[in-house]
Formats: C-alpha cells, structure tokens, sequence
C-alpha cells in the first residue's frame, strides 16, 4: 500500500517542480511556499470528509503536537527557503536530482528518532546514490568559495528528513489527513510571519493574477504531501521517501527537453546511480 500511495506522491511532485521553477520568478523565497500552501487548503481541507480521523482530536498527545510545531516553526521553513533558493539560482536539471540523497539523510534521522533501522540492499541503494551525489557535485572549485545552488538542495533536503521523520512520529499519533491539514495550516501561520519579518508582503499581491497557476500548483502539493503522510503510515520512512523523490527523474527529463537545460554524460551516470540507488531501497 506504501509503493501506491508513495508512486502517486512522485508523480504529482515531479509535475510540481516545473511550476515551481516558474513561480520563483514571481515570488520571493519565504513568500512563495507562503502562497502555494494556501492555494493547498482548497483541495487538502475537502479530504477530511473522506479520511478518517482521530479518536479524540481536542485531546491529542504531545506526541502529535511536539514533532509538528518543530517542523512547522523551525524546520519546515528553513527547508523550503533553501529549497526555493536552490531552484531560483541552479539549474532544475541539476538541483532537482539531489531530492533523492534525502533517504541517506533520512537514514539517520529515523534511527535516532523511530529506531527504524536499513537492511544490508538499502545499505547498498545508499551507496549508489552517494556516488551519484558525487559525481553531480565533483565540479572544478572556484578560487572563492560559495554556496552552490546543489550545495543548498543538498541542506534543504537534509531538513526535509528531518521534517519526515517528525511528520512520522505525529502520525502514529493520530492520522494521516489529519495531520496534513492541521500541519498546513500551522505552516500558513508561521509562514506568514516570516513573510512580514522578510519584507516580502507585496509579494502577496501577485496572487490574483496568478491565481490560476498558483492553484495548479496547490492542488499537485496537496497530493504530493498526503500521498506521503499515508505512504509514512504504511511503510518505513526512507524507503517511501526513496520512490517519491524518484520524482527527480521525470522532473530532470522535463528540464532538459523543454527548458533546454544542459545535459552531460556526468550528469547522466548520476542519474542512473540515483535511479538504481532509489530501485534498491525501495524494495529493501
């Protein structure tokens, strides 16, 4: 049941990226993950109807509640501003890719915070894919050192591990929709301070006229993000976290084709060993 609902969380978050990458030249960094997951809430707050949902929702634990505001007020918003970064600054075809190193991460973050631990095939997927990280990244250093767009993917991705495993632990403790909705909206929250500590409220403006594309976008999020929280119920994190960021593959195809991005035999090695580093974990 995980491979199902994790396959269409890859699909809807591959055809998201593309948006995306359009939407950064409209919106600032904080703003935009502001604006798309309001335009979320039109179809994400419907699937409380069809769901279910906690036993006792007015009395839920702290296990629900301490992992979503860590992700919601610190770790969330950090990710996402790296990440809108990343695709702003760095070639989709490039940047895109390294969402799949977010199993390695997530490796170590499950252990420490679920005690899930790797069989010796998702040992060998994590191999594969950090050799793929490698190549994508081995580039000529510039006499000044800077923070490369694939540098900062690489640390947004990081956070996003961390925020799966939190999402995990929260819930255990109560259900999957559930847990989507109230994390959304306590992300709009959080996000909208952050917008106004930023300076980037008139970026708000923007939203009527765009509100066609910024839907679009909304409606792929909700999918993508609930295809994943049930994923999580179902099986262990990284592994669903494998086949959802084999999203990269269709998103780096699209890129190149009709962005006209570069492609290399490098680039195309990395792909392969991220394509068979994600194959291996997913059926570890």
């Amino acid at each position: 049941m995980w491979i199902f609902y994790a396959s269409i969380s890859m699909v809807s978050s591959s055809i998201r990226r593309v948006y995306d990458k359009r939407l950064t030249s409209h919106f600032g960094n904080v703003s935009m993950p502001l604006v798309i997951n309001i335009f979320s809430l039109f179809t994400l707050l419907p699937l409380l109807f069809f769901f279910p949902m906690p036993h006792d929702m007015w009395h839920l634990s702290a296990r629900f509640w301490v992992p979503l505001l860590l992700s919601c007020i610190i770790v969330y918003p950090l990710q996402v501003y790296l990440y809108v970064r990343a695709v702003r600054e760095g070639e989709l075809s490039a940047v895109a890719p390294l969402m799949t190193i977010t199993p390695i991460f997530n490796i170590v973050t499950s252990l420490v915070l679920l005690g899930e631990i790797p069989s010796l095939v998702g040992v060998l997927g994590i191999t594969s894919i950090a050799v793929g990280v490698y190549l994508l990244l081995e580039k000529k250093v510039p006499t000044k050192v800077k923070w490369r767009p694939e540098v900062i993917m690489a640390v947004s991705m990081f956070f996003y591990a961390l925020a799966s495993s939190l999402d995990k632990i929260a819930i255990t403790a109560s259900t999957a929709v559930f847990y989507s909705v109230v994390n959304m909206i306590v992300s709009i929250i959080v996000l909208f301070v952050y917008v106004y500590i930023a300076g980037q409220q008139n970026d708000l403006k923007k939203m009527k006229p765009l509100f066609n594309n910024i839907l679009l976008v909304g409606s792929l999020l909700t999918v993508s993000f609930v295809g994943a929280e049930l994923a999580f119920s179902y099986g262990p994190t990284a592994y669903v976290l494998a086949i959802r960021n084999g999203a990269f593959v269709l998103t780096t195809i699209w890129a190149v084709i009709k962005l006209k991005e570069s492609f290399s035999l490098q680039k195309g090695i990395a792909i392969a060993l991220f394509f068979a580093g994600g194959l291996l974990l997913a059926f570890a």
